[in-house]
This record gives C-alpha cells, structure tokens and sequence, in this order.
C-alpha cells in the first residue's frame, strides 16, 4: 500500500474529536488534525496555518476557513479559501509529505480534518 493510500485509510478514521490540543498560535486542533501532522510528517502543516492564522487574522474572524493542500511528485501548493474568497495560497517546494488532496477546515479558533467538520 502507498503512503497516500495508507494517510487516507488511516484519516478515514476521524470523524469527530474527543480531545483539544493547544498551539502557540491562537488555536487548537483536533483528533484528527494533530494524527494528519503526526502520520504525514507535517508538523510545519501546523506553523503554516499558524502564521497564516496571525498574519491574515481579518480573513479568520466569524468566518468557516477551508485549507487545501495538495501535495503532487513532492511539491505542495497551500489554499486559504473563506466565504468571500481565496485569500491566501503558496507553493512549497520540498515536503514529504504523501501525495494527495488533504483538506481541513479552520472555524472558531479549531482547526480540524474535513470529517470532523
């Protein structure tokens, strides 16, 4: 089984949360945020959003926030996207990060995989 099919069987698992885990940057994650970091390797996942979250706070506020990453022959491309628009995107050259679509959502200060939303 490849690593990609391997991270979407695992994260198929999580569909809602019974813990919350704090972060330094003004949010917390779920069950399944904090095993999609740990399985894929993407703790800088998790500073992406969270510098995101602090510089672009505006785009945040009130507001359901989907966050893309699509990860294609090892280069990543990153989307913020809330209701009015996409409002923040950036290229990542290098991860390990398996190949696939991964999607989170970022509402009320939890950011949290797309099953659990």
């Amino acid at each position: 089984m490849t690593k990609s099919k391997e991270l979407e069987q695992y994260m198929s698992n999580f569909y809602g949360t019974e813990k919350y885990y704090e972060t330094p940057y003004g949010f917390v994650l779920t069950d399944g945020a904090k095993a999609f970091a740990l399985k894929a390797e993407a703790y800088w996942f998790i500073t992406l959003v969270g510098s995101i979250f602090i510089t672009q706070h505006k785009n945040f506020v009130d507001d359901l926030v989907s966050i893309k990453l699509v990860v294609k022959k090892q280069v990543t491309y990153v989307e913020f996207t809330n209701s009015d628009k996409t409002f923040y995107t950036q290229d990542i050259p290098v991860t390990d990060c398996p190949t696939g679509e991964w999607l989170f959502f970022l509402t009320d200060g939890v950011l949290m995989w797309h099953g659990e939303y």
